[in-house]
């Protein structure tokens, strides 16, 4: 992988926006599954499924994670 301009904050939530193939997953799973981080892939039709009828399970989860 090549090294990356762009060195995210860990203590903020933030958005992260680019075209396909770009690398976006990667540097978010290179930075941030090693912790605690809460991910949802929206790509997934279970979790855009679940967030799509019940949205409320959002702030559910986010409440659930320590920190």
């Amino acid at each position: 992988m090549l090294k990356r301009l762009i060195k995210p904050s860990k203590s903020h939530s933030f958005f992260l926006f680019g075209a396909r193939g770009t690398g976006k997953t990667s540097l978010v799973k290179e930075h941030f599954l090693q912790e605690d981080t809460l991910y949802i892939d929206l790509l997934r039709d279970s979790e855009f499924e679940v967030l799509n009828i019940e949205p409320d399970s959002l702030e559910e989860r986010l409440l659930a994670k320590p920190g």
